[in-house]
């Protein structure tokens, strides 16, 4: 339910964003963290559009010169939404890790119940981090959905582009104008999403599925399974996608999961993919011979008939077409000296086995073909090699 007045301009862009917000229900008393930043400004624009009744809390850690101005812009924030504010001045005391010093001083100031804008970026860095610190899969899950997380299934380009079309300013606004910055007139475009997914496949290429018939996704090692009901990939599942963890409960399903493009993990980790090579075939137009390629990881099929330059892959098996195919059919184009009196000679003893009503004076294919393999190169498997070999031994190409 969306209780901002109809003729307020936030109308349209707080209800697109609401529905995947999990906030309780109207005229529940809440608090929310609001250091400043687009999330948490974001997340007190949406819980007071949502019908809440809301304390926006600003902890000032008293780290930087100015931090209390970002106070003032909390609470002038808040005066336009409507809602309650509150200011906490902490001490973090001496130590290691000021992060999470200042972390743990914010929380002890804070309520136990307290809102805070986490959304979907702070998951995958989550999950990044914790990959590169070399968690086990029990790691890797993220932060858990919670009522104390409400945006967890949006982006940080909807958070600033709500901030942004609220005309509410930051933390990053005023940084901006205290360093005479004039910000763009539009957002950015939304962050590397293929390099952060990249990365997170490298430590999750077990985690990968395919959709198939209906809402179930096909697994690694034939393991079927679906996206879980709360995540924000389930009401349009994706055709691939990676997940953060996979649970079996009262069925099997992937949590934390994002869209992807089986092609992002044939870099990952190539040791573990299996190629296969099938259908091999004399392509004239280019002079070699092209294959199909699949590509399969743990037994999931990520690429199939993708044609691929078949000589490299299998030499010997290659010249062999060339020759059955190229030379023995005619087949090669342009063709070279030597071929073209080979076959004006293959057309003057089938026509002389016509008038004579014998099938018994031209040699069949198979001796054609030894007699070309017997003379021609091991690595003559395309048509370029073929001349280039020729050119080389200009006597065998009359």
């Amino acid at each position: 339910m969306l209780l901002v007045n109809a003729a307020h301009p936030l109308r349209a862009d707080a209800a697109a964003l609401l529905p995947r917000c999990t906030f309780p229900a109207p005229g529940t008393s809440v608090t929310c963290a609001v250091s400043g930043g687009a999330d948490s400004t974001a997340l007190l624009l949406l819980a007071v559009a949502a019908g809440l009744i809301v304390t926006a809390v600003h902890v000032d850690h008293g780290l930087r010169p100015g931090s209390a101005a970002e106070a003032d812009i909390v609470a002038a924030n808040a005066a336009t939404l409507g809602a309650a504010f509150r200011r906490e001045t902490v001490h973090v005391g001496d130590g290691p890790n000021l992060e999470a010093r200042a972390r743990t001083a914010r929380y002890a100031a804070l309520p136990p119940d307290v809102m805070t804008g986490h959304t979907a970026d702070d998951q995958a860095e989550t999950v990044l981090i914790n990959l590169l610190r070399g968690a086990a899969a029990g790691g890797l899950a993220g932060m858990r959905p919670s009522p104390r997380r409400p945006l967890l299934a949006l982006r940080r380009s909807e958070t600033e582009g709500l901030c942004a079309a609220a005309g509410l300013p930051t933390q990053l606004c005023i940084a901006c104008r205290a360093q005479k910055l004039r910000p763009r007139p539009n957002l950015p475009p939304e962050e590397n999403y293929e390099g952060v997914h990249k990365a997170l496949l490298s430590g999750l290429l077990g985690n990968i599925a395919q959709l198939q018939e209906g809402r179930e996704y096909l697994g690694s090692r034939n393991r079927k399974l679906l996206v879980f009901p709360g995540s924000s990939q389930a009401r349009k599942p994706p055709k691939w996608i990676v997940a953060a963890e996979v649970v079996e409960t009262s069925g099997v399903y992937a949590r934390e999961v994002g869209a992807i493009e089986p092609e992002w993990a044939l870099d990952t980790n190539p040791e573990l993919l299996r190629r296969h090579y099938y259908q091999p075939r004399w392509q004239s137009r280019s002079g070699r011979v092209m294959a199909y390629e699949r590509i399969t990881l743990y037994g999931l099929t990520l690429i199939d008939k993708r044609p691929v330059h078949y000589g490299p892959i299998a030499p010997l098996e290659a010249r062999e077409l060339l020759i059955r195919e190229g030379l023995v059919a005619g087949k090669l184009r342009p063709s070279p000296g030597f071929l073209k009196h080979n076959q004006a000679r293959v057309r003057e003893l089938e026509e002389l086995e016509s008038r004579a009503r014998r099938r018994d004076i031209l040699v069949d294919e198979q001796v054609v073909y030894e007699f070309y393999a017997q003379r021609l190169p091991a690595d003559a498997y395309t048509a370029s090699r073929l001349a280039s070999w020729l050119r080389r031994h200009p006597e065998d190409a009359a």
